[in-house]
């Protein structure tokens, strides 16, 4: 305000208008950031029901009524309110506030169908909501419209250094790493014909995501905790479940040990070696470290061609000569540790083990 006291009458007029227009320029923002709430609601009822073609932008964000009224494939109504609400107060909300809320209580409880959703984007205002005014809620579904944050995925880097990473992406890295995990889940649990492996190459990390899940059928009792789930269970994952769905549900990647992952991968490098082995070309053959091989699906760069003068903790131990003569040009045996990890055989052999 004492700004304001100190400029100059004429400069008054330019002043009113760029406040205005921060003004006007809000007021839009407002607008957008219940539009985008409305895609996140949008993105939880298709978690949990079959919606079909739903657009959201189909409705002005100023137009009567709740802010979204759907119905399933099977017929059934959905209604929800989304509030964005900042509570007032440090424990509770402004006076104001709850008249709004309440009266958005009002609506949901006096309309009618058969799911009836209050979506909230703040998290100290879904707290609030649960411990104070649970009461009002009833019949009503409260949800925080937050990214759910599951312990389902690691990256390339957290077990892979540079090396590796070069040795996987010259070959086929996503079927490499597929069948490397659940050969790891299947060393623990038997079999990984329900084990999903997601892969997918994030510009944001720079780095390779994996992710893992279980797909279970829900049944009413459970023989089998690994491929089946019970209704009940499954309704608090997805509340249109029924007897005989299959959910895909996020597993735990600390129930997968980086050991059992490393010795998997091992296993199919070998595998692949084998193949080159029955198509490398001849001793007198130029050795340019790019095998031509149809049993591996294509050409790879063979990682064994690097590092075939050492021994396997990277000490040079023989010429490549030496190398040459006892093994075959193009391959050394690096022993039961193929991979040069690092050059330990402490636990740091595994690099970063936060993921286990």
């Amino acid at each position: 305000m004492l700004f304001l006291r100190m400029v100059n009458t004429e400069d008054i007029y330019e002043i009113f208008k760029f406040f205005n227009r921060i003004k006007e320029i809000m007021g839009n923002f407002s607008t957008d950031v219940s539009y985008i709430s409305c895609l996140i609601a949008k993105d939880y009822l298709c978690s949990q029901f079959n919606l079909g073609h739903y657009d959201v932008s189909e409705k002005s964000q100023s137009a009567p009524g709740p802010d979204i009224e759907v119905y399933t494939a099977e017929g059934k109504k959905i209604i929800a309110e989304i509030k964005s609400t900042i509570p007032y107060k440090e424990n509770d909300f402004g006076s104001q506030q709850i008249d709004s809320l309440r009266n958005d209580f009002s609506k949901l409880k006096n309309s009618s169908a058969d799911y009836k959703y209050m979506f909230v984007t703040n998290e100290s205002a879904y707290n609030i909501l649960n411990k104070k005014y649970s009461a009002e809620l009833e019949g009503i579904m409260l949800v925080l419209l937050e990214r759910k944050k599951y312990n389902n995925e690691i990256k390339l880097s957290d077990f892979a250094d540079d090396k590796m990473i070069e040795a996987l992406l010259n070959n086929n890295i996503e079927v490499i790493l597929q069948n490397a995990f659940k050969e790891a889940y299947k060393s623990t649990f038997g079999d990984s014909n329900n084990f999903i492996v997601d892969i997918h190459y994030s510009e944001e990390e720079n780095d390779i995501l994996i992710r893992f899940y279980e797909e279970k059928e829900v049944v009413e009792d459970v023989y089998s905790e690994k491929s089946e789930i019970e209704l009940e269970e499954a309704k608090t994952i997805r509340i249109a479940s029924k007897i005989g769905d299959r959910l895909v549900i996020p597993f735990d990647k600390s129930l997968l040990t980086k050991e059992s992952v490393i010795i998997a991968l091992q296993n199919i490098f070998q595998d692949i070696h084998m193949q080159y082995e029955k198509t490398k070309p001849s001793v007198s053959a130029p050795s340019s470290g790019i095998i031509p091989s149809s049993a591996s699906g294509g050409r790879f760069r063979s990682y064994y061609e690097e590092y075939k003068p050492y021994h396997r903790y990277g000490v040079k131990t023989k010429t490549e000569e030496e190398v040459d003569r006892e093994y075959g040009s193009g391959y050394y045996d690096a022993g039961s540790n193929p991979f040069p990890f690092n050059n330990s055989e402490s636990e740091d052999d595994y690099g970063d083990d936060s993921w286990a």
